[in-house]
């Protein structure tokens, strides 16, 4: 009688029935000749609830949304864990629900990383292996699509939180003005970089950080450096941030960078304008054709334009205004501008770059002025 129950039940496809037979067999009180048919039957039954619990908790809960805007209150996990606790209680499974009882524990992991942000799993969703059950599950697809969703979200986290710890170490400062070479760091950003850059990413944040994780990493580099070249090279490295809003975590250091490359262009411009163009000769017979102002002209223009914020740069442009004017009163022989300009400079403005051409606008403007005395006085 109990035999022909559980096969009518089975023929009918009733689980309902078949569970309730089955959870209420007296196993001594059956004869031989049918306890291996039940207990096959038994197993059945078994398999099929692990399965149908393990079902509904993939299908229920699961994680939704895009990445970057993950529903974290919609994703659930406690009934597949539930499910998968008693899947581990059940000693016989047929190899469909061995396979998706096996995976499950993945989905679980995945649930619990993305809804309650748990850094500490990132990395194991993002290499935990694909699930297999296409030719399993009729719901494979549904799988398939969540953990695919949950590694990219946890490998988007996963990449943000690396590159927001690796510029946070090393990062360019200036003490007295200048840049603290010492503590520049790099090479472990670098290999973070590179490693990021093996993945494909679709959170347009993780996309913008490792983008400008790797222009400071070569910025840090060129800095670090500190050569004519290097620091020249800081103008097209900054031209690629036009590309995207600056990240927040980089955007201090950037600004640094470019402060640091405003006034290497200041001094350098400065210091080449100032070397080039004075006057030749010797006093009394100067070559005034040699004097060129335009180099000057754009060096001060630049550093007015820029602004100053060094004191190096500040000196330099006070000097080049004062040779500005020298050059030109002496381009023109204005001898009275010229022995005004020399009356009225403030020699702490007389820096070692320009005391030369000083000293000998000073010799020029002495001869001129005792020869045209000389003439008065005749």
């Amino acid at each position: 009688e109990v035999l022909g129950a559980l096969r009518d039940a089975l023929v009918m496809q009733n689980n309902t029935v078949l569970e309730r037979a089955v959870d209420n067999i007296q196993h001594n009180k059956l004869p031989n000749e049918v306890l291996s048919e039940v207990e096959l039957i038994e197993q059945i039954v078994r398999d099929n609830r692990v399965f149908t619990m393990l079902k509904d908790g993939i299908l229920s809960g699961h994680i939704m949304g895009n990445v970057g805007t993950i529903n974290r209150e919609g994703i659930k996990y406690v009934a597949l864990e539930s499910a998968i606790k008693h899947g581990d209680e059940v000693s016989t499974l047929t190899t469909r629900t061995s396979k998706l009882l096996s995976y499950s524990s993945f989905i679980v992991k995945a649930r619990k990383a993305v809804k309650y942000n748990e850094i500490k799993e990132y990395e194991s969703v993002v290499y935990c292996p694909q699930p297999n059950l296409e030719n399993i599950v009729d719901f494979a697809f549904s799988i398939t699509n969540e953990m695919d969703l949950a590694k990219k979200e946890c490998l988007s986290n996963l990449v943000i939180i690396t590159m927001k710890k690796e510029l946070s170490l090393g990062s360019i400062n200036l003490v007295n003005e200048e840049p603290n070479i010492n503590k520049i760091e790099y090479e472990k950003l670098e290999q973070k970089v590179m490693w990021a850059k093996k993945f494909t990413l679709v959170n347009s944040e993780a996309v913008d950080l490792v983008f400008a994780a790797n222009i400071v990493c070569s910025m840090r580099k060129m800095v670090k450096k500190n050569t004519p070249d290097s620091l020249a090279n800081l103008g097209e490295m900054l031209k690629k941030f036009q590309e995207i809003v600056i990240p927040r975590e980089v955007d201090e250091e950037v600004y640094t960078i470019r402060d640091i490359y405003n006034n290497f262009k200041i001094v350098s411009s400065l210091e080449d304008a100032l070397s080039t163009g004075m006057a030749v000769g010797v006093v009394g017979s100067l070559d005034l054709g040699t004097i060129e102002v335009g180099k000057i002209d754009d060096a001060i223009e630049m550093a007015t334009g820029l602004k100053c914020t060094t004191a190096r740069a500040k000196s330099l442009l006070q000097a080049a205004s004062v040779i500005q004017n020298i050059r030109l009163a002496l381009k023109f022989m204005e001898w009275e501008a010229l022995s005004t300009i020399l009356q009225e400079l403030d020699h702490d403005i007389v820096i070692s770059e320009i005391s030369a051409e000083v000293a000998m606008a000073k010799n020029e403007s002495n001869n001129i002025g005792y020869l045209i005395q000389s003439v008065l006085d005749q």
